[in-house]
């Protein structure tokens, strides 16, 4: 998430890095599982697509919390700026206003 870009989503990419996460860490069980028996390439396949299902759910459902978790922290960001420029315009708009009364009394 680091490395996003601005027009990014970042739901979308925690979803995406958390299929191909899934995806990848099924790799290694699956040869875990076939090489001890010596099975061959199919059964291989076999295995690696009943713990790819699994890696892609868990994947799907942690990416999503992620990219719901940095998704929120971005919008709470603009939120506090948008609330401190609103402040700081404000006490510019008070300091002028009290810079013309002071013109007048002058």
């Amino acid at each position: 998430m680091k490395y996003r870009k601005p027009h990014e989503s970042p739901l979308k990419l925690g979803i995406i890095t958390g299929l191909i996460g899934g995806l990848l860490s099924s790799i290694l069980p699956t040869i875990y599982f076939v090489a001890p028996w010596g099975l061959g390439i199919s059964e291989y396949f076999a295995v690696f697509a009943i713990l790819g299902l699994t890696g892609l759910a868990i994947g799907f459902i942690v990416g999503g919390i992620i990219g719901l978790y940095f998704r929120n922290k971005e919008i709470n960001e603009e939120d506090d700026e948008s609330r401190e420029n609103k402040f700081y315009q404000s006490l510019i708009e008070k300091e002028k206003k009290d810079e013309k009364k002071k013109r007048k009394f002058s």
